[in-house]
């Protein structure tokens, strides 16, 4: 995989569109209330230019949108203007950045000022018609000493047809939806229910109050389908379910392998690593994870799943598969990330005699222990747009 170091300037977003082509999010000129505007910029790298997105719109991050259209041909960005009594109304963009057309997909009223200390909305693009719009709402537990967005609001919106579907599933409308990610052609993975671990849910939220959390797999097509034929149930091939004792926290999809983390009320960890194909299971336990910044960091490297045991002498990557530890760092190194055979650290080096204290950024190659990239700097981010050249974001 070939690197390319591009130096960035603090507060900037970077996210990956295409091989080449990284959006570039800044702050923008426009104010609305006491929230700001994003700039959107398509930064091409092999020309190191850049070209603003509809920059006559202000664009505001209201709404968090996720795609789970592979490859992910659009850009999305919401734009508000103020009515009347704090309401706004809302506007969710698609830009292609293929045809450099944008396209107004939809509208809502909406009140600003309920945004995000009350009121949260997420929207999954399920395909090129459908979204699936989340809203979630703060709530209070029976004793009122605990607050968290466990009210769920849940609708399918055809662009097409400018409609809404209500959603009748009543477990989801209940449970709400944690995270979707596209694992294939047609097929996400899905978590569902809320989060123990997150605000000591499990010390202030009785069973009562908890919902069944799963995981697992979903067909698109026939999510949808389920939805416009008003199913009671929404069909899920769960893989794992918990409640009230335990709690699923953290998730994310790698490649082939969906992984995950199961924690329990008394605080014992167990990272799954499920790969979709062949449906084998790689697992760890852990103990003493009381809250999200305890949970491990476990990764994919060069296809294995790997996990990092981190102490006060520094970190180690171990190999599950070959039960084996695979790299030893020490305490002044912080792994960053891991893309494919790529491991990203970061090195603070201490003041010496004549030399003052400065940070370097090392990419080291798993298969031969090499090293690749040895650059003075701070870490600024990395990504890998379609597996052919990483991109390394410095801070200078």
């Amino acid at each position: 995989m070939e690197i390319r170091i591009i130096k960035n300037a603090p507060g900037v977003m970077y996210k990956p569109v295409a091989e080449g082509i990284v959006l570039q999010i800044t702050e923008g000129k426009f104010t609305l209330g006491e929230l700001g505007s994003k700039k959107f910029e398509l930064f091409y790298v092999n020309t190191n230019q850049k070209e603003e997105i509809e920059p006559d719109i202000p664009k505001y991050h209201l709404w968090d949108v996720i795609s789970l259209i592979p490859p992910k041909s659009y850009i999305y960005f919401t734009s508000m203007s103020m009515k009347d009594k704090g309401r706004v109304e809302i506007g969710l963009h698609r830009y292609s950045w293929e045809s450099k057309e944008t396209e107004l997909i939809c509208t809502a009223m909406d009140d600003l000022f309920l945004y995000p200390e009350q009121k949260k909305t997420k929207i999954f693009v399920l395909d090129e018609n459908y979204l699936l719009f989340q809203n979630m709402y703060l709530k209070t537990n029976a004793v009122e000493n605990y607050q968290g967005f466990l009210d769920f609001e849940l609708a399918l919106y055809s662009i097409r047809e400018k409609k809404s579907f209500v959603i009748t599933d009543q477990y989801l409308l209940q449970a709400g939806i944690s995270f979707m990610a596209p694992m294939g052609k047609n097929i996400c993975a899905i978590k569902t229910g809320y989060n123990l671990l997150c605000n000591n849910g499990f010390r202030y939220l009785n069973e009562a109050e908890t919902v069944v959390e799963n995981i697992g797999f979903v067909n698109i097509k026939q999510m949808i389908s389920d939805i416009l034929l008003k199913q009671k149930n929404i069909y899920i091939d769960i893989i794992d379910q918990v409640k009230a004792d335990k709690t699923i926290p953290a998730y994310r999809v790698e490649g082939e392998y969906l992984i995950y983390s199961r924690v329990s009320r008394e605080g014992s960890e167990e990272v799954i690593f499920y790969h979709y194909t062949d449906k084998e299971v790689n697992a760890c336990i852990f103990p003493n994870v009381h809250k999200m910044e305890d949970l491990s960091r476990p990764c994919i490297l060069n296809g294995m799943p790997c996990i990092f045991i981190e102490s006060r002498k520094g970190a180690q990557l171990y190999n599950l598969k070959k039960e084996k530890k695979e790299f030893v760092f020490g305490n002044d190194t912080q792994v960053k990330d891991i893309l494919e055979d790529l491991i990203v650290v970061e090195t603070k080096h201490r003041r010496k005699l004549f030399k003052n204290a400065y940070t370097t950024v090392q990419v080291f190659q798993y298969k031969d222990r090499s090293m690749l990239i040895h650059e003075r700097g701070s870490f600024g981010g990395v990504m890998a747009p379609e597996d052919k050249t990483l991109y390394l974001f410095m801070k200078s």
